[in-house]
Formats: C-alpha cells, structure tokens, sequence
C-alpha cells in the first residue's frame, strides 16, 4: 500500500469512528429522552389504574433484558403493562422498535416518505389528493411541468377554495397548513420549504358528524415479510375543536378491529384517559364501523406492495363525503407503534423482532 492509500484508508476509518461516536452519543440522548416520556406517561396511568405490583415489574425488567438486550427497554413494558393490568410477551417498547427493528427491517430507503413532494410520483396518480409540488423554489403540477409564477394562485383554487401545505419530514401534524387564497397570497413561498399542495377533502358524513371542521384520519399499519402483506393494527384519529386538522399532540385515538372495521367502545387521549365519547362533539364511539373498511385494507396492501423494502409502514388513510379512499401521508421510518402495542398488542410478535436486541447493528 502506497502512502496515498494509506493516508485514504486512515481517514476512512477515522471517519467511520467519528459516525460510530456521534451515533451512540444521539442514541444515549435519545433514550434518556424517552425514559422521561415513559416515566412522565406512566405516572398518569398509574394516578388513575393504580401502580403496577413489584411482580409485574419484574416481568418486564426480565423481558427487557433477556429477550431485549436492556433493561433500558422495560419503561414501554411498564406503560403498556399499566394500560392493561397485566404483562404479555411478545411486545415491542417504542424504543427498541426505533433503535433495533428499524435499522434492519427499513435502513435508510425508508427515509423517502419524508419526502412529500415527490411522492405521488412514487406510487402513481390518482393515490394521493396531492395538486402540486414545490420543490427548489419552483411549483410543479402533477405531470412536473412548471407552473409560471402568475397563474399559481387561479390554478391552485380553481377546483376549491381551501388547499393543504405539507411540508417535507413534517409528521404528528407540525408542517400542515391549511390555506385560502387570500391567506397564501400573503405568504412567502419560499419560507415554507419543499413540501406538496394537497386539495381539501370533504370528509365523510360519519367523521363530520364525530368532529366537523378537520379530516379524520385512519392510521393503518402493514408489515411485509417474504412478499405476504399483513396488517397488524388500525386505530381512527380525530381532531379537536378548533383545529385545522388532526395533531399527534391532541388527537383522540380509538382502535378499530382489522377484521370488521369496527370502532371499539372507548377511545383513547394522548394520555391514555379512556373515553367513551369525543370530548368536543359528545358523539358515541362504541357500534360504529369504518366506512368502505375493506377496500381501505385492500389498497393498503397494494401502496405497501410498492415499497416492499420497508418492512412496517405506517398509513394514514381519509374517506371522502364521496367513499372513496384517499392516501394523505405514509410514515416509512419511524411509524408509531406504541399505540397499537398498548391497546392491541402484541400485534408483531410472529416477525421474532426480539433477536435485533442481541445484533450489533
């Protein structure tokens, strides 16, 4: 080996050392970070249900360590432990589906959903209600022509007189804008950064008449393995009063049986309150059933057909005043699975993730 590929082989591995370093000083913060929202979670549940025993504990301090790697994944194993009154095993903690399942079931391919404004050119026209994209400070159509700066606005609200912004890597609601025309007109474009123009959607009588005024969203959840599809978990999200649309850190969350599509009696709080009807409109949840349910399914497993190198996905799925069903975001990195867990888990536990505790990726 010559100088020059030596010096070119040091720094490589110097650089590798430095991403190693830098990687386990954010997963470190990381981890502290969601102890403390465990912790925090945990404490409500308890106030309410009562603390969990010493053996409930124990069961899954044992679990996280035997079967996780950690004892720093048992803090999901308690709130999941608290919400139900008892231990099962085979859940996955929040934390080590983020820090050892996505790392091998997606890698960074999956950071494409991110990226919203391109991706009706991903899954194909007709998925998404998305109009146009603005990407670099340029707006496209759907065909990726250029729109010229003066017929934005006519052709943006020539079909409706509200349109959505979503912003590239925007999730749990942050990064969503509804505008009017005079409202965008007011606005400098390129504040908002890359992201897509999606038209307003009408939603269906049912979810109009549980919360008016913002789309209701159903976050289904698939996993692929060996080509075979599954849905794992489906819960229906609803905004509140006053709201533009749906916010992770507000949302009333009731769980939906995959198999029939109904809505079960009581829905859930960003805290895990349980409650039997929205807290804005008074409207029952228990003997509804999700409109048109079974195509929801079956176009779920088509869209996660066409990314089968993500292993879980997250979809967020709306129904029109029309039925039809609409794609408005998928989630491929980091997906919510905490939810699913807690109220309708373990749902994951045939896949065997438990071994990526004890792998070095």
């Amino acid at each position: 080996m010559n100088a020059g590929s030596l010096v070119k082989s040091l720094r490589s591995t110097f650089s590798i050392k430095i991403r190693l370093i830098l990687y386990k000083i954010k997963l470190a913060e990381y981890l502290i970070i969601d102890r403390k929202v465990a912790k925090e979670l945990l404490r409500k549940i308890e106030s309410r249900k009562g603390k969990i025993s010493k053996k409930l504990r124990k069961q899954c301090n044992d679990y996280a360590k035997e079967n996780l790697g950690g004892i720093h994944f048992a803090p999901w194993l308690y709130v999941y432990t608290a919400i139900n009154g008892e231990f099962r095993e085979g859940w996955i903690p929040d934390n080590f589906y983020a820090n050892k399942v996505v790392p091998h079931i997606k890698g960074n391919t999956s950071k494409i959903s991110n990226y919203k404004s391109v991706q009706c050119f991903l899954f194909g026209p007709g998925v998404f209600p998305d109009s146009f994209s603005y990407i670099n400070g340029r707006v496209f159509d759907m065909n990726l022509t250029e729109i010229d700066q003066g017929n934005i606005m006519s052709r943006m609200f020539r079909n409706s007189q509200r349109i959505v912004f979503k912003q590239d890597d925007s999730n749990q609601g942050l990064g969503v804008y509804v505008f009017d025309r005079k409202s965008l007109e007011a606005v400098d474009l390129s504040k908002l950064g890359d992201g897509v123009f999606q038209c307003f959607i009408e939603q269906h009588v049912l979810f109009e008449r549980l919360c008016p005024g913002n789309v209701a969203t159903l976050r289904v959840t698939s996993v692929i393995e060996g080509g075979k599809v599954d849905i794992v978990g489906c819960n229906l999200r609803l905004g509140r009063s006053g709201e533009t649309h749906v916010q992770s850190s507000s949302a009333i969350k009731i769980p939906v049986d995959i198999d029939s599509g109904s809505l079960a009696k009581s829905g859930y709080t960003t805290d895990f309150r349980e409650v039997e009807v929205h807290p804005d409109s008074k409207q029952e949840f228990g003997g509804l059933e999700v409109p048109v349910f079974h195509e929801i399914i079956e176009k779920v497993i088509l869209f996660h057909r066409k990314v089968p190198f993500i292993g879980c996905v997250g979809w967020d799925i709306a129904i029109d005043s029309l039925s039809r069903v609409i794609l408005l975001e998928w989630e491929g990195t980091h997906n919510d699975v905490k939810f699913i867990e807690a109220v309708q888990g373990p749902v994951f536990r045939k896949y065997g993730w438990e071994k990526y505790g004890h792998s070095k990726k």
